[in-house]
C-alpha cells in the first residue's frame, strides 16, 4: 500500500520586485529586515505602485509537499486561503503539480498570505509580510479523516503566526500517530523558539521526528560545535531526524543510528539560489525513510534534492509530479 504524506502549512505567495532605496524609505522599510502588516489596502497600494512583480507560490510546508510530488509520492497539503486571486493561484499551482489540496472554503473577509521580497540594487533583500488569513488557521480547518490515514505528517513552524497552532498541531500529531503514523516538526524560523519556547516544546513533545539546521539545533538542543553530539541527544527524544549544515552536508539519525551525509559538490558557476534547499532536503530524506531506504540512502536523496534546488531560481522543483524521480536511483549508489 502506498504510504500517504501530508503537510500542514501556510499557503503563501512570494512576491518579488526590484526597488530602489527611496522606495524602502517611503514605505518605512528597514533594509534587510521584515515588516509585518495587517493592512490589505497598503499591500494593494504597493502592488499598484510597483506595477510589475514576480509571483511564486511558497511556504516551507508547501515546498516540501511539492518536492514529495516531484519524487512521485502521493502528497497532500492542508492549509487555508482567502477568496482572492492569490489564493486561487496557489491552489491551482499546487494541484497542477500533483498535490492534493485540503482547504476549507476560502475566507471572504481575509486575504491569502503574501510575502513581498524587495531587492535593492546592492542585492540586499527586504521583506513585507502580510499573514492575514494564516493568523486564523486552526485545527477546525484540518481534514482529520486524512490525518488519521496519514503515514508521515510534516508540521511547518511558520504556522505559529496563528496563536491556535500549538494546540492544533498537537491534535493533528495525535491523529496521525494514533494509527502508527510519524510526525516531523520543522521550526522554520528560530525566532519562534526564542519568543514561544513553551509552545514549541509542546509541539516537539507530540512529534517523533525533527528536522532543523545547525543554528536551530544549537539553540533548541544545546550549544555544541559537534553536531554529532547534538544529533545523539536528539535521537534520545526522536525516532528520526536531521541537522542540515549547508555545504557541510547533514547529520541524520534513525533508531539511534547516526550518520553524516556529505553535500553534493556543486561548481560555484552552477550555484544559482539557495532558497528552498532545506525544504528539498526534508522531502528527500523523509521520502527515503517512508519508502524503506536505509539511513544513508535517505540522507543522500535529501542532499540530491537540495543540489537540484540550488542550481535553479526559486524554492520549488522545476516540474510537477514525478519530475525528480530520476534522483532516486542516484541515492541508491
Amino acid at each position: 500500500m502506498t504510504p500517504i504524506f501530508t503537510a500542514i502549512g501556510n499557503a503563501c505567495i512570494d512576491l518579488i520586485a526590484p526597488v530602489d532605496d527611496a522606495f524602502l524609505i517611503r514605505h518605512g522599510l528597514t533594509k534587510g529586515l521584515c515588516r509585518f502588516v495587517d493592512d490589505a489596502a497598503l499591500l494593494d497600494a504597493i502592488k499598484s505602485e510597483i506595477g510589475t512583480y514576480q509571483s511564486i507560490p511558497g511556504g516551507a510546508g508547501a515546498n516540501v509537499t511539492h518536492v514529495m510530488s516531484a519524487l512521485g509520492q502521493q502528497a497532500h497539503f492542508i492549509s487555508k486561503i482567502g477568496a482572492d486571486p492569490e489564493g486561487a493561484y496557489f491552489k491551482k499551482y499546487m494541484e497542477e503539480n500533483g498535490v492534493k489540496c485540503h482547504f476549507p472554503a476560502p475566507s471572504e473577509n481575509m486575504g491569502s498570505s503574501q510575502v513581498f521580497t524587495f531587492i535593492t540594487p546592492d542585492g540586499e533583500r527586504t521583506f513585507l509580510s502580510f499573514d492575514d488569513v494564516a493568523k486564523t488557521f486552526t485545527s477546525a480547518d484540518y481534514d482529520f479523516d486524512l490525518l488519521h490515514q496519514t503515514n508521515f505528517l510534516y508540521l511547518d513552524g511558520y504556522c505559529l503566526v496563528s496563536k491556535s497552532t500549538p494546540q492544533s498541531f498537537v491534535e493533528a500529531a495525535n491523529a496521525a500517530r494514533h494509527r502508527g503514523g510519524h510526525v516531523t516538526f520543522n521550526i522554520g524560523d528560530i525566532e519562534y523558539y526564542t519568543t514561544q519556547k513553551n509552545d514549541v516544546t509542546t509541539i516537539l513533545n507530540s512529534c517523533d521526528s525533527v528536522i532543523c539546521n545547525a543554528n536551530e539545533a544549537r539553540v533548541m538542543f544545546g550549544d555544541n560545535d559537534d553536531l554529532s553530539i547534538l544529533a545523539r541527544k536528539m535521537s534520545e527524544q526522536f525516532l528520526f531526524g536531521a541537522i542540515t549544515d549547508g555545504e557541510n552536508g547533514a547529520i541524520v539519525f534513525h533508531n539511534k543510528i547516526i550518520a553524516h551525509v556529505p553535500a553534493i559538490a556543486i561548481p560555484p558557476s552552477a550555484l544559482v539560489d539557495t532558497n528552498g534547499a532545506g525544504d528539498h532536503f526534508s522531502a528527500g530524506f523523509i521520502y527515503g525513510l517512508m519508502n524503506g531506504y536505509n539511513l544513508e540512502q535517505s540522507g543522500r536523496l535529501g542532499t540530491l534534492c537540495s543540489a537540484d534546488c540550488i542550481t535553479h531560481a526559486g524554492a520549488r522543483p522545476l516540474g510537477g509530479y514525478g519530475s525528480l524521480k530520476h534522483l532516486i536511483g542516484h541515492s541508491q549508489k
